[in-house]
Parts: C-alpha cells; sequence; structure tokens
C-alpha cells in the first residue's frame, strides 16, 4: 500500500515499532537516511527540495510469501487496507505495474497514480508517485519482507519531499507516513495471519439483470443515488455528496425485513465508463470488509447489469450476531441472502426507473 492522506484510518499494535532518521538508538531500525538528498520540482521557483525518509517494522505470524503476495496483488488492496477504496493497473500505461489508485480519508477521495516495482525474488515491493498531490513534491518508499523464525518481519520505508522544504507542508506529510504506516502495517499483519482461512471468509457473488434501455440511462439511476429514498422500497434516506465528477460519498438508511433501519456509508468511484466501484465506510460487526462493483454491458437488446460484491467475514463475529453455535457457513449464507436482496431490488428498481415497466417490488416501509 502506499500513504493516504494523514486522515486515514490508523491501528496500531504492540508488535508496531517506529525507527527515524532522528532515532539512531534503535539497532533494529537503522536510519534509512544517511546524506541529504535533493529532489527537483516540476513546478514553482524553487527547484530543489531535501527527501526526508521514515522507517517502520512489524513482525507477523506468517510466511514472508504469503504477506509479499498480499502486497504484490494490488487490486486485492481494498479488501486489506482500509483507505484503499479501489485498485487496478492503469490501461494508458499498458503494464500492471502502473496502479491507479483511489484512497479515501479526511471525506475526501483522492485519484492518482503510482509506479510499482516488484522483485519477488528479493520479497520487495517499490513504488513512487507519479505526480504527488500537493504539499508533497515526491513521494514514494519501499516494503520489504524478511523471514524470520516461523513468521517474517515486514519493514515499510517511505521518503518525502515537500517544496522548499517548507515546515509546514514536511510535518504534514511526516503525519500521513505515520498515519500511513500504522494502519497499512497492522491490517498487512491481520490480513496475512487469517490468509490461511481466505477461502472461508471471502464471498464473491454477482446479480444481473437485463434491461431494455441504453447503458447512460441505467448509469444515470446508479450514480445519482441521491434521489433512491423515493425510487427504491428499501432506502428511507439517502445523502449523496459529490466529492468530484467521479467520486463521490453515499449514505443510506437501508429497511431491513424486521422494519429496523440500518446505516451504511460508502465511498463511490467511476473507474472507467460504465462501471461504479464502491468500498463501505461503516460496516456491520459481522464483515471485515464490503466492496461492490456496478458494470454496465451494452447487448442487442440494451444492457446487462450487473452488481457484483466482494464481503469479508469476521468468523469471531458470527455468535454475537447470529447467536451460539451458528456456523460461517450459516454466516455466509446469510450475509449472500441480505446483499442478494436488495442487489436485486434496486437492479429491478433502475429497470422500472428507465423504461417504466410496473416492477413487482417489496413493500420496503
Amino acid at each position: 500500500m502506499v500513504p493516504p492522506r494523514p486522515g486515514a484510518a490508523m491501528v496500531s499494535g504492540g508488535s508496531l515499532r517506529r525507527a527515524t532518521s532522528k532515532r539512531r538508538s534503535n539497532p533494529h531500525c537503522p536510519s534509512s537516511r544517511s546524506k541529504p538528498r535533493h529532489v527537483r520540482q516540476r513546478r514553482g521557483r524553487s527547484t530543489m527540495a531535501h527527501s526526508h525518509h521514515v522507517r517502520h517494522t512489524c513482525t507477523v505470524a506468517a510466511p514472508a510469501i504469503v504477506v509479499y503476495g498480499l502486497l504484490a496483488d494490488a487490486p486485492g488492496w481494498s479488501r486489506l487496507f482500509p483507505s484503499v477504496v479501489h485498485a487496478e493497473p492503469d490501461p494508458a500505461e499498458g503494464g500492471e505495474d502502473v496502479l491507479r489508485l483511489w484512497t479515501a480519508a479526511d471525506g475526501g477521495v483522492d485519484d492518482v497514480r503510482v509506479r510499482l516495482t516488484p522483485d519477488p525474488d528479493a520479497l520487495t515491493l517499490g513504488f513512487r508517485y507519479d505526480d504527488p498531490r500537493s504539499p508533497a513534491a515526491a513521494r514514494s518508499g519501499t516494503w520489504r519482507i524478511r523471514p524470520a523464525g516461523g513468521g517474517c518481519e515486514v519493514v515499510f520505508d517511505q521518503a518525502y519531499a515537500a517544496a522548499g522544504d517548507d515546515p509546514e507542508r514536511l510535518a504534514w506529510l511526516r503525519a500521513a507516513a505515520e498515519a500511513a504506516a500504522e494502519s497499512g502495517l497492522e491490517s498487512l499483519k491481520q490480513g496475512a495471519e487469517r490468509a490461511g482461512r481466505i477461502g472461508d471468509v471471502l464471498l464473491t457473488f454477482a446479480d444481473e439483470l437485463e434491461i431494455a434501455a441504453g447503458p447512460a440511462a441505467v448509469h444515470d439511476f446508479l450514480w445519482r443515488a441521491g434521489g433512491w429514498a423515493e425510487r427504491v422500497p428499501h432506502v428511507a434516506r439517502a445523502a449523496l455528496t459529490e466529492v468530484s465528477p467521479r467520486a463521490q460519498l453515499l449514505e443510506l438508511d437501508t429497511v431491513l425485513p424486521d422494519g429496523s433501519t440500518h446505516t451504511t456509508e460508502s465511498v463511490r468511484v467511476r473507474p472507467g465508463p460504465g462501471r461504479i466501484v464502491s468500498k463501505r465506510l461503516r460496516l456491520p460487526a459481522l464483515l471485515a470488509a464490503h466492496l461492490t462493483e456496478w458494470s454496465l454491458t451494452e447487448t442487442a437488446g440494451g444492457v446487462r447489469a450487473v452488481h457484483r460484491h466482494t464481503a469479508v467475514l469476521r468468523p469471531e463475529a458470527v455468535p454475537d450476531f447470529l447467536g451460539a453455535g451458528a456456523t460461517l457457513a450459516e454466516a455466509r449464507a446469510h450475509v449472500r441472502k441480505a446483499l442478494g436482496t436488495t442487489s436485486r431490488e434496486t437492479l429491478r428498481c433502475a429497470r422500472a426507473a428507465v423504461t417504466g415497466a410496473k416492477e413487482g417490488l417489496s413493500a420496503g416501509r
């Protein structure tokens, strides 16, 4: 993972320890800064800036190759790291080592391009921002995995520079690096240590519907979710905030079958034509992650609308959520039914909205 903004969720654990260029006394975390490194700026009067370094480490009770595999699987970062909304190879670059990355923090969404340098033999993954956002003049780093005993040690080095070496900007960037390391290392540790059960806790499925309308009309209904309270029976309230033309925050109050209301909060982005990707920020106790993607494909009769779900379950929450004695298989079935029901109803509402057809929808409330 590359560093998000400093408002990203932070999770600290006892196994984390930090060492920076000023903390030379820790022999396990030697300084990564020797001589000041200069970075040439693309804009502005000041053409040089010093590169600052920070190092964090974490011990993980999982094989080094497992940890490296999680880092190398960039499209899977959204399941692993709280701040990552979506990641995919940049088609404009024609290679999977250039990544488009959407991250969420501080009520906003960043869309950046990152160049990766994977080395599976050395168990390292380097990254560099192509055009870092202000106040950064440059941002880069390297993940290193070192086998240790029955597990491994993860070393996360980051480097950053601010135009003109401005102290306030440097402090902001230092906070971003610290937040990224605290949250990223703990999430990586948890993901690697439960990787052996991923087949049990990872749930993926899709619902689809053929709609006799153009893709643009269906996309408009799905993207303009602020009006769903009047058009989708299970939605009692919808609050939509446009962050940018391709990113938004969506909060929904959903009516459950027992009449109670559940509030969800999601980040939604449009990575390409006919696609809407979503990540839930507020999760029920049963889920560690929930991601969705709407995809629209033009057909001879109109459009095929598909809603894909990826959910990661929390096995430890099953007894409290479903009752003592409940199994993980029952939890998977519960999640599939609950998410699939609302997914299919939203698809039918989309069809009704763009075609004028009357649908046999549930009363909802």
